[in-house]
């Protein structure tokens, strides 16, 4: 569980700006990623937004062979310090009158509809050399991979810090099949660290990009996932993910 008031502080001091041309049109808040969420297998996947119990870290088999690798999905708990552009009595009345309530319209820049998830990769090797992934995925230095998102987050001048589970895919199926001979390479063993970044627009026109978040991620090749050309009839999957911290078992 994830309760450090400093780190969190020091994320919140992220001042965001707005569209390149414009300036920072965002001067008193920020958005930031507080954690990756457990998704609950036993539940249908459901990802709880309330939840502050956060995951350290993931295992993602990135399977043996292009037709074989696995992608990684996290629910990323994302907070925003936005300012309201409502008095709090204003919030009161169009929650008992507007039918759109809490969706105001294009005047509200504290809502923020996140569009992107920005994503380099490092190894814990990177600080003594030069990036051990480069040619590989895109590592610091480069422009990012970069993958779809969808997700709102809204807050009321009362309720500040309100949070949203943005889901994400921070390793894609493409990503793993370049990483499986690294992966190889280190033994059939190997980590990397994610830097997720998500980007949106707020309904006022402004540009968002949340402050880095490193999520350490372990690779295996073919430990989770059984032969793909011995199972004929599909896998039955303990987890929410194909090769993701579950083992998953071929029919």
């Amino acid at each position: 569980m994830i309760r450090s008031t400093t780190t969190r502080a020091a994320l919140a001091l992220a001042v965001l700006c707005g569209a390149p041309l414009a300036g920072c049109s965002v001067q008193n808040g920020s958005v930031f990623i507080q954690g990756i969420l457990p998704i609950d297998k036993t539940a249908s996947c459901v990802v709880d937004a309330a939840d502050e119990v956060f995951v350290s870290g993931a295992l993602l088999d990135v399977g043996v062979g292009d037709d074989a690798a696995n992608a990684l999905v996290v629910a990323a708990r994302v907070v925003t310090n936005l300012p309201n552009t409502f008095q709090a009595q204003d919030d009161q009345r169009s929650e008992q009158s507007s039918p759109n309530y809490p969706n105001y319209g294009n005047s509200d820049s504290n809502v923020i509809n996140f569009t992107e998830a920005r994503v380099l990769f490092t190894t814990d090797d990177d600080r003594d050399e030069g990036p051990q992934l480069r040619g590989v995925v895109k590592t610091t230095g480069e422009a990012p991979s970069a993958t779809g998102v969808g997700g709102t987050v809204y807050n009321t001048q009362a309720q500040l810090n309100s949070a949203a589970a943005i889901i994400a895919t921070v390793i894609t199926e493409s990503d793993s099949a370049k990483l499986q001979g690294w992966v190889g390479s280190q033994g059939g063993q190997a980590r990397v660290l994610t830097h997720i970044q998500l980007a949106g627009t707020t309904t006022g026109g402004g540009s968002v990009l949340t402050p880095p978040f490193v999520f350490p991620v372990d690779l295996c090749t073919g430990c989770l996932v059984e032969d793909l050309t011995t199972c004929t009839n599909g896998f039955t999957d303990d987890g929410c993910v194909r090769g993701v911290n579950e083992r998953s078992y071929c029919n």
